[in-house]
């Protein structure tokens, strides 16, 4: 048995490890590769699991890849399976990134990264405005969605915080619900009953959670695991949605980051494979060295795995209480206008432009490009960087 298990472990680790070092194109490539390598070729895991996977991802916080790689790990070979495999995928895109932080923040004073970093700037912009135009013809179809991603929009631009994201969120969803049909939000007493196991199990956690920071909340090292905890287990959607929010704690609440050292972060998530959130690296890296990249990335990809895993034993639960996908309707509006705002506040907090009309125009020239060709983001970045030096080159010799 204990060979078995073992042997399932080394299988999930290899294959993990090496989808890992090529999932390029962000995380629905990832899941494709996952697809294909555990159902398609190897058959030890079915479609109606990546299904399920995928939908219970959909319906909790945290990065959706990741997640769904849990999943795969916990089915396969339980709880030590399940972080084995997020481990795997992750190494990686963790290797990458910290190599390129490393270069980034220790060799700064003898190479020049501006070239690159402006060369990036308009590109990333654009791919965030990608991916918000992309939301809103999913998500604001009606005019009360309209409303909802539009008042998102204008209220986190005059109350920038962390605080006001949630509030807009936690008012989104209720919303959600409010503007719903009573009689399509009714449910058995035997999927209340499991939701409510699942809602207590969560409620222990987050009690286990505070005790700990209780204790080490003086503790710079658990300040970067917490702000990365917390970023990741209150929003829903993907990595684009935690933009406007890692920005608002990052780089106006905290302090730890500028705008351009923002920016390089989510370009290097581009560059690399796996999830983009991997940026977690960088920014990790820059507040606290190694010690900080590692505790970042954990802080981002642990507890919402955790909650992943728990929500396995509670799916039929979760995925038929109507109310909370009523709430998520509410929602997903809201995330446009977030998306929107950390877009429009880039092109106005970045000390590279000074003429914000030139950066304003580099965007719109992106954003034509990748609506109208399809660009993938890892090579809209890497045209983007090798066209901010190769301008700066020419600069120096005119």
């Amino acid at each position: 048995m204990i060979f078995r298990r073992s042997k399932k472990l080394f299988y999930l680790v290899k294959s993990l490890l090496v989808i890992g070092s090529v999932s390029f194109g962000g995380y629905m490539a990832l899941i494709a590769m996952v697809r294909d390598k555990f159902v398609v070729r190897d058959k030890t895991v079915t479609d109606d699991q990546i299904s399920e996977a995928i939908t219970i991802a959909s319906l909790l916080p945290g990065p959706i890849a990741v997640n769904v790689v849990a999943y795969v790990g916990y089915t396969l070979s339980g709880l030590t399976g399940a972080f084995c495999s997020i481990a795997a995928v992750l190494l990686p895109s963790y290797l990458m990134v910290l190599a390129l932080s490393v270069l980034y923040v220790e060799f700064a004073s003898t190479f020049d990264f501006n070239p690159i970093v402006a060369g990036t700037f308009p590109v990333v912009i654009a791919l965030i405005f990608y991916m918000a135009t992309t939301l809103w013809r999913k998500n604001c179809n009606s005019r009360v969605e309209i409303l909802i991603a539009t008042l998102s929009f204008f209220v986190l631009l005059i109350f920038k915080s962390y605080l006001t994201i949630m509030l807009i969120l936690i008012g989104a969803g209720g919303l959600g619900v409010l503007l719903t049909k009573p009689s399509d939000v009714k449910n058995s007493p035997a999927q209340l009953h499991f939701l409510f196991r699942y809602i207590a199990l969560i409620l222990l956690l987050i009690t286990f959670y505070f005790g700990i920071q209780y204790v080490c909340k003086p503790y710079f090292i658990w300040q970067i695991f917490d702000t990365f905890a917390q970023a990741s287990i209150t929003l829903f959607g993907g990595g684009y949605v935690m933009v406007p929010v890692l920005k608002s704690l990052l780089v106006d609440q905290l302090g730890w980051l500028s705008s351009e050292d923002f920016i390089f972060g989510i370009s290097i998530g581009q560059i690399t494979p796996g999830p983009i959130l991997i940026s977690s690296v960088f920014f990790g890296y820059k507040a606290n060295g190694f010690m900080g990249s590692f505790l970042a990335t954990a802080g981002m990809f642990v507890p919402t795995s955790v909650i992943m895993i728990l929500a396995t034993h509670f799916y039929t639960a979760i995925k038929t209480v109507r109310w909370l996908n009523t709430a998520m309707n509410g929602i997903k509006p809201a995330i446009v206008g977030l998306i929107l705002y950390s877009g429009v506040s880039l092109i106005f907090g970045s000390q590279l432009f000074s003429r914000k009309e030139y950066l304003l125009l580099l965007v719109l020239l992106v954003l034509f490009f990748l609506i109208r060709f399809q660009f993938s983001p890892m090579k809209a970045v890497i045209l983007g960087a090798l066209a901010g030096y190769f301008i700066h080159l020419i600069s120096c010799y005119l």
